[in-house]
């Protein structure tokens, strides 16, 4: 009698229960799946990068420069001054002798400034983008390199050792002018072949972000463009300062990513790979983002650190230097031997900088919206459900 009562009071499942739960299965099945699909479209899409260059063709290829409108890239091939498209086509060596290091575009976009050797020292030379034109803009009996235009194309930083050491010196445009800005030793050639010592202005033009080595390491100065002043910012082992376009912060490398103040305040540790290997860095055209190198692979993520994801797999080639395009979807790169493009996906290119607005919100439109839309959906499968079985 007592198994009985207990056999009654067992609740049973109705057909209806059972209709109800088939016709309402596949919806919330479908959903879920659609849900899975969304979050995995909002994650980057990793490529190999595509190769540029042929150094069997053209020599060691490295030092690239977008012109201000993203449509060239002019480089050093074989100690040569080359320009080709965007994309690797029409390669065209300028008629100017070698060997030629350090080529950078001016801001616009109708010179190309370069450091050309004369078999005993360096000079900084300028070239029409077109070929024609080469003028010599220094000529001291020492090495002029690593040249860097200011922002509004008016004056040439580059590093010189006229006076016993390689400090930072700055010119006009036409060669004038040519006086010294940071007396401090701003280059050791051991590590050039690893890191990126290029000089990085501030928007404004009237300072520089460098990397100055002494007592066998490098720290981090803001030089006056004026020549009156110089501020340590970093005085530890840190490198590759890059000022940011909004001029907010300054990013550089500490084993790990860093953003800081120019005033030295808010320093924010913006990764945590830990990797030695990780040496280049670039802002995006907006200043929303930032490419680095991360043991092998490059990574973006946003200017707070958030929303890091990989660009370029693990493994060769190794990035040593890191250039967005002006438009903000592709990233040059070069490992010191050949330079390719990393093209970026609509999740991690710079949207600001192609809309032409600021755009702090997600890389994917409506995401958000979406994916809560489908959250509460399925939410309310699952609540359904359980009332009508109760």
């Amino acid at each position: 009698m007592l198994q009985r009562i207990r056999h009654m009071n067992r609740p049973r499942s109705s057909p209806y229960n059972k209709q109800y739960f088939h016709g309402l299965s596949i919806p919330c099945i479908t959903m879920f799946l659609l849900f899975i699909l969304l979050v995995h479209a909002a994650s980057a899409d990793v490529r190999d990068p595509v190769q540029l260059t042929d150094a069997h063709i053209e020599g060691t290829c490295l030092y690239p420069s977008w012109s201000p409108d993203g449509t060239r890239i002019a480089y050093q091939g074989n100690s040569s001054l080359w320009i080709m498209r965007s994309d690797g086509s029409e390669k065209t060596r300028l008629p100017v002798d070698s060997p030629v290091v350090h080529p950078g575009w001016s801001p616009a976009g109708d010179e190309i400034a370069f450091s050309q050797s004369d078999g005993e020292e360096l000079d900084v030379w300028a070239i029409r983008s077109d070929g024609t034109g080469a003028i010599r803009l220094t000529n001291a009996p020492y090495d002029d390199f690593f040249i860097s235009w200011s922002p509004d194309g008016t004056k040439i930083a580059f590093f010189s050792n006229r006076s016993g050491s390689r400090e930072l010196w700055v010119m006009k445009a036409d060669g004038s002018n040519q006086h010294r800005v940071f007396d401090g030793e701003v280059c050791d050639y051991q590590l050039v072949d690893t890191i990126d010592v290029r000089i990085s202005w501030s928007p404004s033009g009237d300072q520089i972000a460098i990397p100055s080595f002494a007592d066998s390491r490098y720290d981090i100065w803001i030089a006056d463009v004026s020549g009156g002043k110089k501020t340590p910012l970093l005085l530890k082992w840190a490198f590759n300062p890059k000022w940011s376009p909004e001029e907010k912060d300054i990013a550089y490398f500490s084993m790990d990513v860093w953003t800081i103040r120019p005033d030295g305040s808010g320093g924010c540790q913006l990764t945590d790979d830990g990797c030695s290997g990780g040496m280049a860095l670039g802002w995006s055209p907006s200043g929303r983002k930032i490419a680095y190198s991360s043991c092998g692979e490059v990574k973006v993520m946003d200017w707070d650190g958030s929303a890091q994801q990989t660009v370029k797999p693990l493994g060769p080639p190794v990035s040593r230097e890191l250039y967005w395009s002006p438009t903000g979807d592709t990233i040059i790169m070069s490992d010191g031997r050949e330079i390719y493009l990393i093209e970026l996906d609509e999740h991690t290119r710079d949207n600001a900088a192609l809309a032409g607005e600021d755009d702090r919100m997600s890389p994917v439109p409506g995401f958000i919206a979406i994916s809560s839309a489908f959250a509460l959906v399925l939410l309310w499968c699952c609540i359904s459900f359980r009332k009508k079985c109760a």
